[in-house]
């Protein structure tokens, strides 16, 4: 039997989060999920479209990536992860270079808030690429003009 069939795919992007992170300095929250997209593609891990989402929350949460004796404790979509602490989440965000004196108080997000948040950010973020590409293809044919007689 494959070991790695066992477990929950978020914990195995979370460990490639992990590494990313320790690795390199992003400078937003979208740069992060376009890079482990781009790794999980690149090891051909399948995102089920929520697949980095879950692995950015299990590190959000440090969470314990070890493997578990009974794989069948882990759940693929954890209902409401734990209260993140002040200290913890000034750990996390020192490590994408952000330095916070006081963290204010903030009520836990619902999940239907939750989820149009993120899809919010991920339709910017799409727009984003597509007036990019949108843009380098105008550049592409106004050289292609100036190219011909």
């Amino acid at each position: 039997m494959h070991p790695h069939r066992d477990t929950d795919p978020a914990r195995l992007v979370a460990k490639l989060l992990r590494e990313m992170l320790a690795a390199e300095r992003f400078s937003s929250d979208a740069d992060v999920k376009e890079a482990l997209k781009r790794r999980c593609a690149q090891l051909k891990i399948h995102d089920d479209g929520d697949l980095v989402h879950r692995a950015m929350d299990l590190v959000a949460s440090n969470r314990d990536l070890s493997t578990p004796d009974d794989p069948s404790r882990l759940s693929a979509h954890p209902a409401d992860p734990p209260a993140m602490s002040t200290t913890v989440a000034k750990q996390l965000l020192a490590r994408f270079g952000v330095t916070v004196r006081t963290v204010p108080t903030v009520r836990a997000l619902t999940p239907d808030e939750y989820l149009r948040r993120r899809f919010a950010a991920d339709r910017a973020k799409a727009l984003q690429i597509v007036t990019d590409a949108i843009l380098e293809a105008e550049r592409r044919g106004a050289d292609l003009e100036r190219e011909d007689p």
